[in-house]
Formats: structure tokens, C-alpha cells, sequence
């Protein structure tokens, strides 16, 4: 896994807590601007936007340690006064490399950019509902205008589907409001995850009660795109399908959604009908700390006390 940082740097010396790098220097602030350019106007604010590899190889964070005697943080999400004290935010994209995407038991189905309709409602039977279909392409997959996480089918890709030798994979027709087709189609299976092995919260910023029948968000703090961990021991009974459904709906309250878990199969299959047109998050399987420790950087590691 690589990874790409993002750090809101800000020239002042305001003693505020603040989750940016505040400096005085102004010589190191106009020799990092430089270095490295982002599009910002503001003269007393910039991103820099650096590989991990970089950052520890011109020691970044130990000179931001030296100016303003915080060290990095990126493992949470709410920032309490007394963690600014002593730390700043680091936002972190995950890039995953080949070997991550070949050695993944699952994938999660990541929204697409390809609109094929407005949205309405996710019903909660988790039937989709949308007001009007956008786009008349045979063989699409897509998601929805302005509110994410539908995912889409034409009728020709889902036919190519059905067609397959596949596992466990099923569709139902997406609705209109007065109930007739809209002529795309959603994936349909009875088939569950076990819970998630990882932080939920309520939206609230409270812990996630555990009912499925209500929303929560995955609590991953500054890293993106996020990970699916599943305690391996709990995955014992789940069928031999391609197609599974997370047990939580991720999402706010209107549009609360089960995630969309395929397999390697799935994955390759995929790629032969809507060459593209898919896109894939990871999902971690083990056991233990190793399992929530996996693709972070532990040096971004928030303290033991952290909330």
C-alpha cells in the first residue's frame, strides 16, 4: 500500500489549537509553498500534498515537530482541545498497489461517477426508489445524482450478469414512485456479512448501537478510501456466493445503505462487461490488532488515551 498525504499548513503564530500546522517561520513556509504548489490564493494558507515516502525521506514531520512541537496524527476523527495541543491533522489516501488488489478475499463496491438517474429514497427493504432514469446506455452501471451509494444497473449489464456462472447474484427492478419500473435494476441477495470488526458510530458521534435497522458511519478518522475489516473467525459460515451485502446500512439517515461485497470473480467478471465503469474499495480480513492496524501508518498512530 502507498500512501499520499494531505497537511493544511498556515503561516501565523497564534498559539489557538487548530488541526492545520501553524508556523512563524515565514522562510520555511515560502520554501514549502514552493516545493510544493497547490491552488490555493490565500497567501497565509496552502495544502501540501506529499507521498509518505517523501515526507519521511526530507523529514518532514521532524521539522514541524521542531517549529511547533506537535507530532501527526490521522487515526480519529473528532478532534478534542486537548489532542490539538500536541498534535495536527494528516489526511491520507490510500493507493492501493497490485499485490493488494491480488490478494483481497473481497471487494466493496465503491460508488461510481456514471449518473443514470435522480434519487428518491432507499426503501427499507433496501429497494431503491429513483424519480427520473438520466441515461439510455445498454450497458451501464452508475449510481445516482447529488446522493451516493445506489448502485445501478442496465438492463443489458444486468442480464450479462445474470447470464454468468456467478454465484448468489439476483436483481430487482428499481422503482418509480408510482411503483412501476424504471428499467434499471439493483442487485439483489439474501445473502450477509457478519458484523464489522471496527469503530461505528451513530452520526451522532455516539458508538453504534449495533441495530441494523438503522444508519451508522465507519469510524476510519483521516484515511480514504476506507477499509471493511471482518474478524476471519466470524467468516466461517458466510455461503460460497460472489455477491454478499454488509449486515450495517452505511450512510446518512435518508440514504442509509448495505455495502455491495463481491468477490475476486466478481471483480474479473466485471471488468469483462463494463470494462472501467467499476470501482473497488478493500476489505481486510485476519484477526486482532494486526487486523485494524493493517493499511495505517503507525507513526500517524493516535495516542493510547484517545477518544
Amino acid at each position: 500500500m502507498k500512501y499520499q498525504l494531505s497537511i493544511s499548513v498556515e503561516l501565523g503564530n497564534n498559539p489557538k489549537e487548530t488541526e492545520v500546522v501553524r508556523i512563524s517561520n515565514e522562510k520555511l513556509f515560502s520554501d514549502l509553498r514552493l516545493r510544493y504548489p497547490d491552488k490555493s490564493i490565500n497567501p497565509k494558507w496552502f495544502t501540501i500534498h506529499i507521498s509518505y515516502e517523501e515526507a519521511k525521506a526530507i523529514s518532514l514531520f521532524e521539522t514541524f515537530r521542531h517549529e511547533i512541537n506537535k507530532t501527526p496524527i490521522a487515526g480519529f476523527r473528532n478532534f478534542t482541545p486537548g489532542l490539538l495541543e500536541k498534535h495536527y491533522n494528516v489526511q491520507v489516501e490510500r493507493l492501493p498497489e497490485e499485490a493488494d488488489v491480488a490478494n483481497a478475499p473481497w471487494f466493496y463496491l465503491i460508488c461510481p461517477k456514471q449518473s443514470l438517474a435522480k434519487f428518491k429514497a432507499v426503501e427499507p427493504d433496501d429497494s431503491y426508489v429513483v424519480t427520473k432514469v438520466t441515461s439510455k446506455k445498454k450497458i451501464a452501471f452508475g449510481c445516482t445524482d447529488h446522493v451516493g451509494w445506489m448502485m445501478l444497473f442496465s438492463e443489458g449489464l444486468k442480464d450479462k450478469f445474470l447470464n454468468s456462472d456467478l454465484r448468489g447474484i439476483g436483481f430487482k427492478s428499481v422503482k418509480l414512485p408510482n411503483g412501476s419500473p424504471s428499467g434499471l435494476w439493483q442487485i439483489s441477495t439474501p445473502a450477509r456479512m457478519p458484523p464489522l470488526t471496527m469503530p461505528l458510530s451513530d452520526g451522532q458521534g455516539n458508538i453504534f448501537s449495533g441495530d441494523s435497522t438503522k444508519a451508522c458511519i465507519l469510524d476510519e478518522g483521516s484515511y480514504f478510501p476506507q477499509i471493511l475489516r471482518y474478524r476471519a473467525s466470524d467468516l466461517v459460515r458466510v455461503p460460497d456466493v460472489d455477491v454478499i451485502y454488509s449486515a450495517e446500512r452505511l450512510g446518512g439517515w435518508h440514504n442509509a445503505h448495505r455495502m455491495h461485497i463481491v468477490s475476486q470473480r466478481f471483480r474479473e467478471v466485471a471488468e469483462k462487461f463494463a470494462p472501467g465503469q467499476f470501482s473497488y474499495g478493500l476489505v481486510a480480513v485476519g484477526e486482532g490488532e494486526e487486523l485494524q492496524t493493517r493499511y495505517t501508518i503507525p507513526e500517524l498512530a493516535p495516542p493510547s488515551d484517545a477518544p
